[in-house]
């Protein structure tokens, strides 16, 4: 049965400040030491550094060897390991024109130990690649549909699905551009034959608006049910002096939902555009950044993304939200926030485990920030859920402590053995370092029957013009903690007294305790 709460809130505000913390220390179940996996030959500059890719760049073996993608001084280069990262070697030669590529690999493996490569090779063109274990294909060229100069290519991701089917993605032109008449947009590309041939498919809505970062992982799905997300512009861009949204200097860019497109035959066709998440051309409200998608062996699709506040400036308290469809993405679930409140977190990743059926979800957590300027002070965080019709959901992990620093360009993956693998590089110049490091987890041995599905929570109505309730199957609920859109806490209350009363406009959290799990709601009042 359902239990109605009714709460009724007095407010009082606190203050609400950042300062650097003492070191947080890592998971027990990581690597307590990073390993390296490569270190810049000559010194550090300008021209001459080493750094991962935005895109997935790393592949593991059936045997758990790790094979890393990078680029040094302007080539790429490729090393791999067959002892958890203790000694690196180079796995051989990569084609010609990928080395010389101007953008970084994007790859991935399938259960035949196949490797997968897809770069920007030209202005207005992309390379593809496939390596059988001794030698590589000659190189497919990818030209983009239309070449003028605000049309590059400036991103790419490939996956490959248990079918064999090669799916690349990608982003023409530039999203910081803030020249009206040029907008970016999100490319798909499909191969049925191994990579001999692709057809493509424009996924964003046209030249209307800018759209960036179309993502996707279907190294896990045998399924024809797929989907693909991006951040999309939807207000277009709106010039002001001011430090508010619409400012080209606004941290936060434009106002941007999650958009997306299913396809229901394996990526040959594809459904129309719709929105995942986001409120449409509204400058208060809060944007949705860079989602990350996985379809899992069971079909259900799990999507991810990063909130930004715009009443905020700048936003310490962006934070990373999950949601998931169990029905080839017709309902969604409630988003649920999994990192946490008053702490920057962005710049999500994810992985699969596909034998034990875990989705990771990792991002940079900024609980260290201090006041070196440039410096956000980050770290890796995580958690493994584990979804077949009500999600559960790990703690939260920390994969690094790297003081003062910033860890930058990280990237994930999970083996056939379950052990999740992370790679990344310190940040000494725009996310460029010296060194790019390893580490990895012990293999999910016990997996999650230690922790309790979340209860089923219902906030209504949202938005709301004055009061919230809260609908629960769990008669245990313990407290309920009310933030403002600045991350300060509100009020903490124990479930007493009569409604939850929202005083003042504007954008809210609600964290609902049921004594194991921490459950957490956007709501909005008129």
């Amino acid at each position: 049965m359902k239990k109605l709460i009714t709460t009724c809130l007095s407010f009082f505000w606190f203050g609400f400040g950042y300062s650097q913390s003492t070191n947080h220390g890592i998971d027990a179940n990581w690597y307590q030491s990073s390993k390296t996996a490569t270190v810049l030959t000559g010194a550090f500059s300008p021209t001459n550094y080493v750094h991962g890719a935005v895109a997935n760049n790393m592949v593991v073996k059936q045997n758990g060897t790790v094979i890393l993608f990078y680029k040094q001084n302007g080539q790429n280069k490729w090393v791999q390991s067959s002892n958890g990262g203790n000694t690196w070697s180079s796995p051989g030669n990569l084609p010609a024109s990928a080395i010389g590529g101007l953008s970084t690999i994007s790859a991935d493996i399938d259960q035949n130990d196949n490797i997968y490569i897809v770069w920007k090779s030209g202005t207005f063109s992309l390379g593809f690649a496939k390596f059988n274990g001794s030698s590589w294909s000659p190189t497919y060229t990818i030209n983009t549909t239309t070449q003028t100069s605000s049309d590059t290519i400036s991103f790419s991701q490939i996956t490959v699905d248990r079918k064999g089917r090669i799916h690349i993605m990608w982003q023409q032109g530039n999203h910081q551009n803030y020249n009206p008449r040029i907008k970016s947009t999100c490319w798909y590309a499909r191969s049925t034959d191994g990579g001999n041939t692709f057809t493509t498919t424009l996924l964003s809505q046209g030249n209307t608006y800018h759209a960036a970062f179309p993502v996707a992982d279907f190294g896990g799905t045998a399924h024809d049910t797929l989907m693909i997300a991006w951040r999309e512009n939807v207000n277009g861009w709106k010039f002001s002096t001011s430090s508010l949204p619409g400012n080209p200097n606004y941290p936060n860019g434009w106002n941007w939902d999650v958009k997306a497109r299913i396809s229901y035959d394996g990526g040959a066709s594809w459904n129309p555009v719709f929105t995942l998440q986001g409120s449409g051309a509204n400058d208060t409200d809060d944007d949705q950044w860079d989602p990350n998608v996985i379809v899992d062996k069971n079909g259900v699709i799990h999507a991810f993304y990063h909130i930004y506040h715009n009443l905020a400036l700048p936003d310490y308290n962006a934070n990373i939200m999950y949601e998931y469809s169990l029905n080839g993405g017709n309902t969604w679930s409630s988003p649920m926030q999994l990192s946490t409140t008053g702490i920057r977190s962005h710049l999500i990743k994810t992985a699969y485990d596909y034998n034990n059926n875990y989705v990771w979800c990792t991002w940079k957590d900024e609980m260290d920030f201090g006041n070196l300027p440039n410096n956000p002070q980050s770290d890796l965080k995580a958690v493994y859920i584990q979804n077949t019709g009500t999600p559960v959901i790990s703690p939260q992990e920390f994969i690094t402590d790297e003081d003062t620093f910033e860890v930058s360009y990280h990237n994930f993956k999970v083996g056939n053995d379950g052990i999740m693998r992370a790679t990344y590089n310190i940040s000494k110049m725009g996310g460029k370092g010296d060194t790019i490091f390893y580490t990895q987890r012990t293999s999910l041995t016990t997996g999650l029957n230690h922790i309790s599905p979340k209860s089923n929570i219902n906030i209504f109505p949202n938005p709301t013009k004055d009061f919230v309730y809260i609908l629960s199957d769990n008669p245990a609920l313990t407290s309920v903690k009310v933030f403002n859109i600045l991350g300060e806490e509100l009020e903490n209350i124990q479930l007493q007294q009569n409604a939850i009363f929202l005083p003042e406009s504007g954008i809210y959290l609600i964290e609902v305790n049921d004594g194991k799990n921490i459950m957490r709601f956007k709501i909005i009042k008129n």
